[in-house]
């Protein structure tokens, strides 16, 4: 018996698996594949049908579209590097590579130091984990509890501070994306106006990020929806949890009986690892 190369395009529950023989990527989407399960649509000869990526694209979004119709009281999103990079967000790797090819000294095509490599050997982090998140946390660690050490880098004496101020600025600077103009290539507005539609006896939709970038805050401005993000409304916006527990309702003094009416397309926004335009003062953490 010959083992097919099968892989898992989309898992949605024990009996909701799309499933994809020798797929092939290009790094971000699906391109080519051999063949499809559960797939089994034949043409008028009778004869079955070749899958292509676009069947098994649509079967996922078939899965997709009744698994979001069932009404779930509770409803969480969480989203990663890939919901950003089809509007020019970076990945992870891409990040590690900026910061590389920074501390890179080289002669011709020779490379005479390797500094981000340097760097990683002072702190203790493993040069081949290219995760820039865990290198800056102990760059972190390690001017908080071993002052802030100097480091030669080309000859010359670095401070770590310094070089954590660097990865932020590479970090911001790749991860400013633009607005997308087009509204069709703006995922992110596409979903919250899905997720939004969702009853007002439910609790909030809350939608939890791990990218630095203000998409979503953007999509919020586009479709006129109300964003709880854990910031103080007054001026400077500062972060506490506690505003997670504020929500938004409308009061009709002229009403005989005052009732609380919540408002529509309110949701809860969480960025795990924290914002672009995030700035900390002292002990305060303030959008700027």
């Amino acid at each position: 018996m010959v083992n097919e190369d099968w892989k898992y395009l989309l898992i949605n529950g024990k009996f909701k698996t799309v499933e994809v023989k020798n797929p092939v990527y290009d790094g971000i989407k699906l391109q080519t594949i051999d063949g499809l399960k559960p797939f089994d649509k034949k043409g008028e000869d009778g004869k079955p049908i070749t899958p292509t990526v676009l069947d098994a694209l649509n079967l996922k979004r078939e899965i997709y579209t009744s698994f979001f119709r069932k009404p779930f009281k509770n409803l969480l999103i969480l989203t990663g590097a890939g919901a950003s990079m089809d509007v020019g967000g970076p990945s992870m790797a891409t990040l590690w590579g900026k910061a590389d090819e920074k501390y890179k000294i080289s002669e011709g095509d020779t490379v005479k130091e390797n500094g981000f490599e340097i760097i990683c050997n002072h702190v203790k982090h493993k040069y081949q984990d290219q995760n820039l998140e865990t290198l800056l946390s102990k760059i972190e660690g390690t001017i908080q509890f071993n002052d802030d050490m100097d480091i030669k880098l080309n000859g010359k004496d670095i401070k770590l501070s310094a070089i954590k101020k660097d990865l932020f600025d590479i970090i911001k600077i790749n991860c400013s994306i633009q607005k997308p103009v087009n509204s069709i290539n703006f995922p992110h507005k596409v979903l919250l106006e899905k997720l939004l539609q969702k009853k007002l006896t439910s609790p909030r939709v809350k939608v939890f990020t791990l990218n630095y970038d203000l998409l979503f805050e953007y999509a919020s401005e586009e479709i006129n929806a109300i964003m709880i993000d854990g910031f103080s409304f007054t001026f400077p916006r500062t972060f506490s949890g506690r505003f997670f527990d504020y929500d938004i309702v409308q009061r009709e003094g002229s009403k005989l009986q005052e009732e609380d009416n919540f408002i529509q397309r309110v949701f809860h926004l969480h960025k795990l690892h924290g914002s672009i335009n995030w700035e900390r003062k002292g002990d305060k953490i303030i959008i700027n």
